[in-house]
């Protein structure tokens, strides 16, 4: 599912990759994997507020998914949205406390 999709956004075909994401995780509602990597292609299309929304969909499907938190953390501080930074890594250190 991820490789395909990852596939199709290499190929610049965006919009077939998004739809292959969304069935995995029609198929796989706690899966927050797909939501990340719909993230990870709309940064790369410099979407910001798209990838903010994917890699929030992300953690609130899968709380622990470090990978989203960490890409959404990052979007923060490059935004100078600090306090939200912070207070999306308590978050994570809560919920995931040997995570580091």
């Amino acid at each position: 599912c991820i490789f395909l999709s990852k596939a199709y956004a290499i190929g610049k075909e965006n919009a077939k990759a998004f739809r292959q994401l969304a069935a995995c995780a029609k198929a796989d509602p706690k899966n927050g994997m797909y939501d990340f990597y719909a993230g990870k292609i709309h940064l790369d299309a410099e979407n910001i507020q798209a990838a903010i929304a994917s890699f929030q969909k992300a953690i609130s499907r899968q709380p622990g998914h470090t990978q989203a938190v960490n890409a959404l953390g990052v979007i923060y501080e490059e935004t100078e949205k600090l306090g939200l930074a912070a207070a999306l890594y308590s978050k994570h250190v809560a919920v995931s406390p040997t995570d580091t």
